[in-house]
Parts: structure tokens; C-alpha cells; sequence
């Protein structure tokens, strides 16, 4: 009888002490610095958040929302660029995005989720820019295979030359069909009409395989006096950034045969070949003439 009661005196000891450790780690989780007894317990069942929820369908019902979300993927800024709804139907929907002194339509449908999906990015021609027509898949990140690119925190000189440093453009404006341009591969085999035919004659010395090209283009203008040339590019990640030097006569100077294009070679490894690359360029003001968004693994 002894041993008995001993053994219901030990039982009961230890449902008391199970009984504290318990009590014990519920208030040890509900004491959390900034983390409230009742968001503890609410926590375990995310349906019930309120917050996720309305995210949830906010992302559903707005496909302003979406393109923001993705906007870097293709090139633009969440927070500088301008986002406008033009037209939506109950499974498509058109978002114009002004960037840069660029217009964009980036066009969407409703997938079965009931979320949208973007599948293509419309680049609105005019007199500086060409139309463009791309598919969303041509953004897609792949896994990456290769070596991992490291992204410094300063912009690094990939090339720069003092040749055009007394360079200036006396002229009220630039020709109508002055252009720049990023290739990553030869245009001559897709027989492209926007590539200027000086530059197209200078391909056959390019290994596209192994490098893309940047390139500046004057225009129409006289034979003499004038000049274009690429006098710096700099990277950061997969940011590039061309400096293009121009210049035109003036009546009291010895006038030079023009210098009517410029271009550069780079090779493809000093890029992560998995990210779109954004190329940017600059005048000797700083400032911005063009820019692109290119993709070498397509």
C-alpha cells in the first residue's frame, strides 16, 4: 500500500511540473519584445491575417500593382518612373509606363489565379526612339550556372581616351538622326534598317560570340567640322554608362574631315549574362541622350 501511494505521490508531481514548463513556454513566446499575446496565437493561422488578405486581392484587382512589382526585371524605376492604367477589361489590361524620356505599354492578362501576368512591353516610337515590341519571357531569370557576379559599389572604368577632350558643339541642336545603339549580336544577319550603314561596314571586325558593341552615330551633316565620339564607359553590376563627346565648327577654326561614328567592343564576361543590361548615354553635360535595356542570353 506504501509503494502505492508513493507512486501516485511521483505521478502527480510530474503532471504538475509538465504543467509549468508548459505555462513556462507560453509566456516565454507571448513576452517577445513588439510581439503581442493575441498576434502569437493569430499567427499560427495566416488566412485570418487581415493584412494578407487585402495584399492578396489588391494584387488580384490592380495591375498598376503588378508592373511596380516587377518593374526593375524590365528596366524601371517604382519609384521615379510614371505608372498609368489606359484601358482595362475583365482579362486584359494596359499600363503605360513614362521613363527616361520613353514611353512604354506594357500589356497584361488575368491568369487563372485570377492575378495578372505581364506579357509583353511596348516601346513607343518617335522621333528619338524606335517602336519595340518585347516578350515578357525575354526578361525571364534563368538559374544561374556560370560564375557568380560579384556588383561593386563604384562605378569601374571599362574604357576612356583624352582624344576629344577639346571637343565642343557650338550648334543650337543636334541632327534629327543622330543615334546610339547597344548589338549583341551582328545586324547584318538579320538585315536590320535601324543599325546606320557606317557602322554596319565595321562588323566584320566584331567576334559577336564573345563580345556585344556600343556604338554613336552623328547623322546628317557636312563633311568637315563636325565630330562624335565615345569618350568613356563605365559599369556598375550590369549598368553601363557611354560618355559621348560631339563637336561643330566655328567660322575662326581649321576645319577636320568629320568623324561621323564611333563604337567599342566589350567582351561578354565582364557581364552577368542572366540579367538584362541597361545601357545609358551621356553627353560631356551629363546629359542623357539615350538608353536600353538588352538581354545576351536569349
Amino acid at each position: 500500500m506504501k509503494i502505492s501511494n508513493r507512486r501516485r505521490q511521483i505521478k502527480n508531481r510530474s503532471k504538475k511540473l509538465l504543467a509549468a514548463v508548459a505555462g513556462a513556454a507560453v509566456m516565454s513566446s507571448a513576452m517577445l519584445p513588439g510581439l503581442p499575446v493575441t498576434k502569437v496565437f493569430a499567427s499560427n493561422d495566416i488566412s485570418q491575417s487581415p493584412v494578407t488578405k487585402d495584399w492578396s486581392d489588391a494584387r488580384k484587382l490592380d495591375p498598376i500593382r503588378t508592373v511596380k512589382e516587377n518593374a526593375s526585371t524590365y528596366g524601371f524605376n517604382p519609384l521615379h518612373d510614371k505608372f498609368t492604367l489606359l484601358d482595362q477589361s475583365a482579362t486584359k489590361a494596359t499600363v503605360e509606363v513614362k521613363t527616361s524620356g520613353q514611353t512604354f505599354k506594357v500589356n497584361l492578362i488575368k491568369s487563372r489565379g485570377n492575378s495578372w501576368q505581364i506579357t509583353a512591353i511596348r516601346g513607343i516610337g518617335n522621333s528619338k526612339y524606335p517602336a519595340t515590341y518585347t516578350p515578357a519571357s525575354f526578361f525571364t531569370h534563368r538559374p544561374i550556372t556560370g560564375p557568380v557576379v560579384i556588383t561593386p559599389t563604384t562605378p569601374q572604368t571599362l574604357y576612356q581616351t583624352n582624344d576629344f577632350r577639346e571637343w565642343t558643339w557650338y550648334n543650337t541642336s543636334f541632327p534629327r538622326d543622330m543615334t546610339f545603339g547597344a548589338l549583341i549580336q551582328d545586324p547584318r544577319l538579320r538585315g536590320s534598317n535601324l543599325v546606320p550603314d557606317d557602322i554596319l561596314n565595321q562588323m566584320k571586325n566584331v567576334d559577336f560570340r564573345h563580345q556585344i558593341v556600343v556604338y554613336a552615330h552623328l547623322g546628317t551633316v557636312e563633311s568637315t567640322g563636325y565630330g562624335i565620339g565615345i569618350e568613356k564607359i563605365t559599369q556598375l553590376g550590369n549598368d553601363l554608362t557611354v560618355t559621348v563627346r560631339t563637336k561643330s565648327p566655328r567660322l575662326t577654326e581649321n576645319v577636320t574631315t568629320t568623324k561621323g561614328y564611333d563604337y567599342i567592343a566589350m567582351e561578354r564576361s565582364l557581364f552577368d549574362t542572366q540579367r538584362p543590361i541597361r545601357v545609358t548615354f551621356i553627353n560631356q553635360n551629363n546629359t542623357m541622350l539615350n538608353n536600353y535595356n538588352i538581354m545576351l542570353n536569349e
